[in-house]
This record gives structure tokens, sequence and C-alpha cells, in this order.
């Protein structure tokens, strides 16, 4: 479930930032905020990511376990 909600959210940010660097990334303005967003988005992933390790590695997830 959380899988398909992950999947939503990525598939509307995507639209979303396709259609602000279409349209507004043409000018220096445009610029600095897909620079700025950018920057806020790598490290949120990069967070992302480490949990996501972190959780694996701690918790030791199984499908057996999740049924229960």
């Amino acid at each position: 479930m959380l899988f398909i909600i992950t999947v939503i959210l990525i598939v509307i940010s995507l639209g979303v930032y396709i259609g602000f660097v279409s349209n507004q990334g043409k000018d220096e303005r445009g610029q600095a905020i897909i620079a700025k967003s950018s920057q806020i988005a790598f490290i949120l992933i990069l967070l992302g990511f480490v949990f996501q390790g972190f959780y694996y590695q701690f918790t030791n997830p199984m499908l057996i376990k999740l049924k229960q």
C-alpha cells in the first residue's frame, strides 16, 4: 500500500516539476528556484535511502512476518 502511495506522489511530483520547468525555467528567477528546489529534493532523497537502509538492516522485514 505504501509503495502505491509513493508511486502516485512521484508521478504527481514529476508532473509539477516538468510543468514548472517548461513554463518558468527559462528566465534567471526560474533557474534559481529550480536550483534551490533541486538541492532540497536531493537531500530528502538521500535521507529516504538512508532511512530505508537502516529500516531493512535493523528490522529485517520478511513476508512471513508482515502477514502476521
